[in-house]
């Protein structure tokens, strides 16, 4: 733990032992190139987990670090903007690629920036609150509902703290339910939502019978297969090759492509590298909580608490646990709470030694 050392605490060592295990499971699985995709990407979050709490030890580098991501997401959204699929608008649902995974880098990015706009000088602050609506918005058409939800719970989480809100954070936060609500009905028929699609989805929730491949039936279906295989898994990357032999034996299920992800990173782990590696994953997310434990009350502690929901909430909701964004909000919740790294007196012994 010395200055400019990699930090391998009780939390990376689990990252590593997770990573090891997902190598392990290349031995049982049946694919071998998508475990070998899968063992490249944790090997790049455990080595990317290492440097992160090694390197990032100022306010200063916090700061770097956060602009960067942001401003990875703003070039995200122009992308998406500029390179749609099809000729039609709004182009943000249309992007290449998966909508739900930029809206998980828009929350991210919007839980950093709320955290840095009030340290900001005024000029600085009115365009962060200008880049905050304009990222407020391409989460409304990302059509990302886990997302939108997420970002309910963990953004006003930031205004929290001892003594009662903020009046300041509870007026940003209304402020963003009301953006949120006027931009879905803006643009609800340009995103192909209508009247009839909501009622349909809000019978899928309850209605066995017009339930086509749901998250809870591919849940279901996902631990199908983890009790089939429950000690070491089918091998990581595998669960899609599995799914469609676990839907054959589901009586609601007729979804039109069977080869489906978990859209859930504990059953996910569960399938692919059994109870071992679902306990290694599960231990690593009790070690991030278990660090906000006996943290004093402040900003970064809400931060930390933001992020670490997030990333929970996401893990959740979808297969996230080799994303590499997840594991970057992970990380950040324990280095803002990281006791000493940001005392003044030792900013001001690194950047000594850096003169």
């Amino acid at each position: 733990r010395e200055r400019g050392r990699p930090w391998f605490d009780r939390q990376t060592m689990l990252i590593l032992a997770f990573a090891c295990w997902s190598g392990l499971s290349v031995l049982w699985s049946h694919t071998l190139i998508p475990a070998l995709h899968f063992l490249a990407t944790m090997t790049q979050i455990a080595f990317f987990w290492v440097l992160m709490r090694g390197l990032v030890r100022t306010r200063g580098a916090l700061r770097t670090v956060s602009i960067s991501f942001l401003a990875g997401t703003l070039l995200a959204v122009a992308a998406s903007i500029a390179f749609p699929r099809w000729s039609i608008g709004p182009r943000m649902i249309y992007a290449r690629g998966n909508p739900n995974h930029l809206a998980r880098d828009i929350v991210i990015s919007l839980i950093l920036l709320m955290y840095f706009i009030p340290k900001w000088r005024p000029s600085r602050r009115a365009i962060g609150i200008a880049v905050g609506v304009m990222l407020v918005f391409s989460l409304a058409l990302t059509q990302s509902r886990a997302c939108w939800a997420a970002a309910a719970i963990c953004l006003p989480i930031l205004f929290l703290r001892r003594g009662g809100v903020r009046s300041a954070g509870a007026l940003v936060g209304m402020t963003f339910g009301a953006i949120v609500l006027l931009g879905m009905g803006v643009f609800a028929a340009r995103l192909g939502i209508t009247p009839r699609l909501l009622q349909a989805r809000g019978r899928s929730m309850f209605v066995p019978a017009v339930i086509r491949g749901s998250r809870a039936e591919i849940w279901r279906a996902g631990l199908s297969i983890a009790w089939a295989h429950p000690v070491l898994g089918v091998g990581a990357g595998n669960f899609i090759r599995h799914m469609p032999e676990a839907v054959e034996r589901m009586e609601y299920f007729s979804h039109p492509h069977a080869r489906l992800a978990a859209h859930n990173s504990f059953i996910d782990a569960f399938a692919e590298l059994g109870v071992i590696g679902l306990a290694l994953l599960a231990a690593v997310l009790i070690e991030c909580f278990r660090g906000l434990k006996g943290q004093p009350p402040g900003t970064e502690k809400m931060l930390a608490w933001s992020l670490l929901l997030f990333a929970t909430i996401r893990m959740i909701f979808a297969t996230s646990h080799y994303q590499k964004s997840i594991w970057f909000a992970l990380v950040l919740s324990q280095i803002v709470i990281a006791r000493g790294i940001f005392r003044p007196e030792i900013e001001e012994a690194l950047a000594d030694e850096t003169d």
